[in-house]
């Protein structure tokens, strides 16, 4: 048996998500490969892919969802 393979993102996929990168919490390059796994290594599905779920995050406040209280329950009279 070879040496494994290493495969790293293509910069080209880094260079496009720089604008949502930073927002990450670990987007390093097996986060990126993920994507890219996910999508048969197409670029531009990948990146379609991962803004959606940055967006989805973002509208279900996941980041947030350890701090979480739930309401009050309604008392019976």
């Amino acid at each position: 048996m070879g040496a494994p393979l290493i495969i790293i993102s293509p910069p080209q996929f880094q260079d496009n998500l720089q604008d949502v990168l930073p927002t990450l919490p670990n987007a390093d390059e097996y986060f990126l490969l993920r994507w890219l796994r996910a999508r048969n290594f197409g670029l531009q599905k990948s990146e379609d892919m991962l803004r959606k779920h940055i967006e989805f995050r973002k509208q279900q406040d996941l980041d947030n969802i350890l701090n979480w209280q739930p309401s009050e329950p309604p008392r019976r009279s």
